[in-house]
């Protein structure tokens, strides 16, 4: 019995340990080019407190070999695009799990409830992810108050269905037996 027990936590250790874990969370990833977001958007920054020029949207990447389009989590960091591969932990809290899982590009454009253009979407959907990352007021946006009040539908959306939501499976131990199998 104890080998059976030994054998199925380790096939368990073996099956669900990636990368990611093995390396403290950290994955490696290079940002490639811009991807569909909005330019010259003003916002206040929550760190200096005054107004700030930004670019509001997805970028091309590839993380740990894999392309795939990203949202910028941590306003307080600048990186070039295109940028050297660089680590990044990437962790991300409920409500921004839900808007990636629930929103462009997760979800192919266009989808229900979403602005006629890709570029203004993308835009609302990074003001929504700043606010739960960095505290942006998506308030403080200057002028394009289709991208503030779009903003503001995806961070209610998010407040309201982050708490619940589970963005994976949960873990499953089967038992198995080796003698009778």
């Amino acid at each position: 019995m104890k080998k059976l027990i030994f054998c199925v936590i380790l096939f368990s250790i073996l099956n669900f340990s990636n990368k990611g874990f093995a390396d403290n969370g950290c994955s490696v990833m290079n940002l490639t080019t811009i991807a569909e977001g909005t330019y010259n958007l003003v916002i206040t920054n929550p760190y200096s407190n005054s107004p700030e020029t930004v670019f509001a949207g997805a970028v091309n990447a590839v993380v740990d070999g894999n392309a795939g389009k990203v949202y910028c989590i941590d306003l307080d960091h600048n990186v070039n695009v295109p940028s050297p591969p660089f680590n990044d932990s990437g962790f991300a809290n409920p409500s921004v799990s839900y808007i990636t899982m629930h929103y462009f590009p997760y979800l192919p454009f266009p989808y229900a409830g979403a602005m006629a253009d890709v570029n203004r979407e993308a835009a609302a959907i990074q003001l929504a992810i700043w606010q739960f990352t960095d505290n942006v007021d998506p308030l403080t946006l200057v002028g394009n108050t289709d991208i503030r009040d779009r903003a503001i539908q995806i961070i209610a959306d998010a407040n309201l269905h982050a708490g619940v939501f589970q963005p994976f499976r949960p873990l499953q131990i089967i038992g198995f037996s080796i003698v009778h199998n």
